[in-house]
């Protein structure tokens, strides 16, 4: 281990023969050696570093460096080769640094130096917004991006905005800056400070917020043309402000009558307007502390009273006697009273809306019509409605029906009714020939004497359906019967009580209504009001699908055969 060459000589003797060869040994000198493979580490981030050097050595070897910031692992080793890591700290000076990492082996007096050098820290604090201008004066929440190496604190002078958080470590932090409603109608301004005193860094976030603007508006500046029976509107009220509303009249009411920002949904009554003149009112709303105010005016018309019936005449009422309703739509009350004694009311008043009064018509047993009068009055309003009430005189009976003696030669009655109607003028029911009742549907398949040979049906109840239903002497009128009344009597197309048909009348000036009710075929009824028919009891005697009928329209008429299956009216007969 010596830095010498060295050397000796080894003898091999005998000393009895006196030989020595000798052997001459020489040995180099030891050549200590220590190396690392980085002599310098330069540009070292500011952040720090972990670096490593490798040792290679035959001799034992201590590092060391003079320095807090860096440290070594390990710090001595023995010869061979060795991996030292070389730690180096966060550099928070605003100063680069430098130091030397020594190697060393005090016995050899080898060393080896690294040079250390670290950048300089750099401060930063920036932030990703410089402005907020132009906010709402509604207000605002907006967030901030702050990015730094260094911590921080925010403030602002002012109370209408809010910081959160307002401290920050170094990273990258999102700040909410909350500001508030302006209720001033003045602009307003502040700055917010994001500072580091340590390094005296700072940045600055300008808030501008525009100054408030009141608003209250309505969706109706008028509400006119309103019936005088009231009204319930809604009003829709947009504001940014508190608002009340006032009127000074009895006949509105208002909810609700005051209300705060938003939008809110007023309901205005008006009560009905029983005065014969019209009225307004101006409703307000206002915001005092801003001075805004908004009118509505409401205009409502005149009450206009009506008595209206749905029957002013009542004509060729039963000498039996009848019970008559008449619908009664009015907006007032109304008493109602007759000037004869043969006509009963109920009810004799009522109030306003729709109401039905019930007439009971008396029995004449006079030889003559009579007349009389219904009248519905309310004296508040001066309205009077009369309603006129004809009855007929007495006419004969048979067997509950009524008839007509019309002086034909025959001496035949004419019943003033269809089967199945109680009227002259209601069209009644109708009946395939041959049959005794009412069908859905009228078709030559379900029909009940086509094709079959028959003789007449005059007063055969199985067939005869006058017989069937009315009984007594009343039975189906013959093709001759038809004939008589067509040819003896005069026709006169006309309506009554709303109803199209003819008014027949006999030689000795009496008369029928024949109304025009038109036909059955399968399930439809036809050309009602334009054609009117009743079916004879003679059968077509050359035709078993047919029968003799007396039909007529408003400009012919005359006595025919028709199919069998169709449904025609009935109108009796009786000697």
């Amino acid at each position: 281990m010596s830095v010498d060459l060295r050397s000796a000589v080894v003898s091999i003797v005998n000393s009895e023969y006196d030989i020595k060869p000798e052997i001459s040994v020489v040995q180099s000198e030891f050549v200590p050696m220590l190396r690392v493979n980085r002599e310098k580490i330069e540009g070292v981030s500011v952040e720090g570093s972990i670096e490593e050097i490798m040792i290679e050595s035959n001799v034992p070897w201590e590092a060391s460096v003079d320095v807090d910031w860096i440290e070594l692992s390990p710090q001595s080793g023995e010869s061979g080769v060795t991996t030292m890591t070389i730690n180096i700290d966060r550099n928070v000076s605003v100063d680069r640094r430098s130091a030397v990492v020594s190697i060393v082996n005090s016995e050899y007096d080898i060393e080896q130096e690294i040079l250390v050098v670290q950048s300089e820290f750099v401060p930063e604090l920036k932030v990703n917004v410089e402005k907020l201008e132009n906010i709402s004066f509604d207000g605002l929440t907006e967030e901030i991006e702050i990015v730094s190496n260094i911590s921080w604190e925010a403030s602002v002078d002012v109370n209408w905005i809010e910081l959160s958080p307002q401290s920050g470590e170094s990273g990258v932090t999102t700040m909410t800056i909350n500001i508030d409603k302006n209720m001033s109608v003045d602009l307003r301004s502040a700055v917010v400070n994001i500072v580091n005193s340590e390094y005296d860094i700072k940045e600055e976030i300008s808030v501008v917020q525009s100054e408030f603007v009141p608003e209250l508006k309505v969706n109706l500046e008028k509400l006119e043309n309103i019936s005088f029976d009231g009204l319930t509107e809604e009003i829709k009220i947009e504001s940014n402000i508190s608002w009340e509303a006032s009127f000074d009249v009895d006949w509105i009411s208002i909810s609700p009558k005051s209300g705060l920002s938003g939008v809110t949904i007023m309901t205005m009554d008006i009560n009905k307007n029983k005065s014969v003149e019209s009225r307004s009112s101006v409703i307000r709303i206002v915001n005092s502390e801003y001075g805004l105010e908004e009118e509505i005016l409401v205009v409502q018309d005149e009450f206009v009273p009506e008595l209206k019936v749905d029957r002013k005449n009542l004509e060729n009422i039963s000498f039996n006697g009848s019970t008559e309703e008449i619908k009664i739509e009015s907006n007032i009350s109304w008493e109602a009273s007759s000037n004869v004694d043969w006509l009963e009311i109920s009810p004799s008043s009522g109030v306003s809306g729709v109401s039905l009064i019930t007439v009971s018509v008396g029995e004449n047993v006079l030889e003559e019509s009579r007349e009389g009068i219904i009248t519905l009055k309310n004296e508040e309003y001066s309205l009077t409605v009369y309603v006129n009430i004809q009855q007929n005189k007495w006419v004969p009976i048979i067997n509950g029906h009524e008839y007509v003696d019309l002086g034909l030669p025959s001496g035949l009655k004419w019943a003033t009714c269809n089967v199945g109607a109680s009227l002259p003028e209601k069209y009644g029911d109708y009946y395939a020939w041959g049959e005794i009742e009412t069908k859905s549907e009228y078709t030559q398949n379900n029909s009940k004497t086509y094709g079959k040979s028959m003789s007449d049906i005059s007063g055969n109840a199985m067939y005869d359906v006058a017989r069937a239903k009315w009984g007594g002497s009343w039975r189906l009128p013959t093709k001759k019967e038809l004939e008589e009344l067509e040819s003896i009597c005069t026709w006169e197309w006309t309506t009554q009580n709303g109803k199209k048909g003819y008014k027949v009348t006999g030689p000795n000036g009496n008369s029928i209504f024949l109304p025009a009710a038109g036909s059955r075929f399968e399930s439809s009824l036809s050309r009602a009001g334009e054609f009117g028919s009743c079916w004879s009891s003679t059968p077509n005697e050359s035709n078993d699908g047919g029968a003799y009928y007396l039909g007529f329209i408003s400009s012919d008429r005359g006595v025919n055969w028709g199919n069998r299956r169709i449904g025609l009216s009935v109108r009796p007969v009786s000697e």
